[in-house]
């Protein structure tokens, strides 16, 4: 009887002791709530399984870090896997090659609620290693493929030949055709790029937002204001979080490759890593407007670097 006993006593330490390390549902919804609210970026990311995520999914994660703090009121529940998330995953599969897995176990329904907005947003989760965790759609097989074989050349020229509006102007296959050749560096508009590259790289390390500021022009000026848009301040520490999650899809290091220049406009071709270790293949338009080149425009596409 005392043996019976002792390892009912055991089991039920164990199972206490699994339920008090977040493994359910509930404790999972409960832990991301808190770090959300408390502006805990290291804590929600311990929540993800985040192996083999490209930074753009990553930021879209990390991001609700900054909006749920001094911004948002978020509240995390736990609950299945609703038919409406089953036909989405169904429709990104099929348009954009996306697929989750390990196959979800349920969702954690996250509500938004804000003076002048309100939204929600669902996460699958799923065990992962014996712990529940947040999981993220990735790249089939095949997606991984296509883009591996896309360039910065042929995303250019793909845009060109269909054509693209932009601040400077459309920019088409005439354009293309008038435009003259840039060798490996793209000249003074791909200095441009690498020196703003390397020195918002360089203030994301240093988590000096005032100098991501100075680097990233009006766009960083926009985003990591210090008061928002009713004139209320922004704490320093929720802009530096919006700085960390921007951090994970922005360019790390780059390489210009070439591209085109006409006039005061260029499209000029490039190769990096993101925050999250991906490479990054693209091009991007610049333009060459008071005394300084700025990008107004691009695409790019991301791949595992192994």
């Amino acid at each position: 009887m005392n043996r019976i006993a002792n390892c009912c006593l055991v089991t039920s330490l164990v199972a206490l002791c699994a339920a008090c390390a977040g493994e359910n549902a509930q404790n999972l919804a409960a832990k991301l709530d808190s770090a959300l609210k408390s502006g805990d970026m290291d804590a929600a990311l311990a929540l993800l399984d985040g192996r083999g995520l490209p930074g753009e999914v990553k930021f879209f994660y990390m991001d609700l870090v900054p909006d749920c703090f001094e911004h948002l009121t978020c509240t995390v529940t736990a609950g299945p896997v609703t038919d409406e998330y089953k036909k989405e995953m169904a429709e990104q599969k099929q348009s954009q090659g996306l697929e989750v897995a390990p196959e979800p176990e349920g969702i954690l329904l996250i509500k938004q609620e804000g003076e002048k907005e309100h939204g929600k947003m669902e996460l699958p989760f799923a065990k992962v290693d014996g712990k529940y965790k947040v999981i993220a759609a990735r790249y089939s097989a095949q997606k991984l493929g296509a883009l591996k074989a896309q360039t910065g050349q042929t995303l250019a020229d793909e845009a060109l030949a269909t054509g693209m509006q932009t601040m400077a102007g459309d920019l088409n296959s005439e354009w293309k055709t008038n435009a003259k050749a840039l060798a490996a560096g793209g000249g003074d508009a791909g200095a441009a790029f690498v020196a703003s590259t390397n020195a918002m790289a360089k203030a994301a390390k240093a988590n000096d937002v005032n100098a991501m500021i100075a680097a990233g022009g009006e766009w960083a000026a926009v985003v990591f204001r210090d008061k928002d848009f009713d004139g209320k301040p922004v704490s320093l520490h929720r802009r530096e979080l919006k700085m960390r999650a921007q951090a994970v899809r922005q360019l790390a290091d780059v390489e210009v490759l070439g591209g085109y220049q006409q006039g005061d406009v260029a499209i000029i071709t490039f190769q990096g890593h993101d925050g999250a270790g991906w490479v990054v293949r693209g091009f991007k338009v610049m333009e060459h407007k008071d005394n300084r080149w700025d990008g107004i425009g691009g695409n790019q596409v991301s791949v595992p670097a192994t």
